[in-house]
């Protein structure tokens, strides 16, 4: 008897340790500490280093550098609009699982959640709304968010867009790799559209001034 107590105890233990260890994505509100509405002041106290920081511009090229032909009107950040990214690196990636954070007039409006880390650990603890990890099936993901969505291409991933929950879901070869989260807007398709000829515009421009010459579509 005393060893089965001890046994269970064990067990509860280790579960306990467990739910220590997650770290929780939930949303529309944030991952971890950090959340969506903070100001980049209370976000580098979290994290405790300093995180490299981008511009508006400086993002869009990178992406120009990436693919030239992208839609960058389908792409949440740049919809959304920012003044300033916050780009994790190495040392911070051993504990946060952030790729990039997004201000829009010191706040906090976007975060890129990832399981590129250099500690795979790490992604593994990872739980999107106490329910999905990353590596998850599409499937599993599109059944638990529903069917009201915006599907957005990007090269390589397959990416759902969940405006009304404010998560937008990136697959790699048919699971869960990477998300975005953001305030859940109904109106987003609108803004989309709203925003898209200026995007367009300003990518464009990008690939004029570095001498692209991309036979843009109308």
């Amino acid at each position: 008897m005393k060893q089965i107590t001890i046994l269970f105890a064990g067990v509860i233990f280790s579960f306990a340790l467990r739910g220590q260890q997650t770290i929780p994505a939930t949303a529309g509100i944030g991952c971890g500490e950090i959340r969506l509405g903070m100001t980049e002041k209370q976000v580098k106290a979290i994290l405790g280093n300093s995180p490299e920081e981008k511009t508006f511009k400086e993002e869009m090229t990178a992406f120009w550098h990436h693919n030239r032909t992208l839609v960058i009107d389908s792409i949440t950040q740049f919809v959304l609009g920012f003044d300033k990214c916050l780009v994790l690196n190495d040392s911070l990636n051993k504990t946060w699982p952030l790729f990039k954070i997004f201000l829009l007039k010191d706040k906090v409006n976007c975060l890129i959640v990832t399981s590129y880390l250099p500690d795979t650990n790490l992604a593994k603890t990872v739980l999107v709304n106490n329910i999905l990890g990353f590596n998850d099936e599409a499937e599993k993901c599109i059944e638990y968010f529903g069917d009201q969505f915006i599907k957005t291409p990007y090269p390589g991933y397959d990416e759902y867009l969940y405006y009304n929950k404010g998560i937008h879901l990136l697959f790699k070869e048919g699971v869960l790799k990477t998300f975005k989260l953001f305030e859940a807007n109904p109106e987003f398709p609108a803004l989309m559209a709203a925003r898209a000829k200026i995007l367009k515009a300003q990518f464009q421009a990008i690939d004029k001034e570095k001498g692209g010459g991309i036979n843009w579509p109308d």
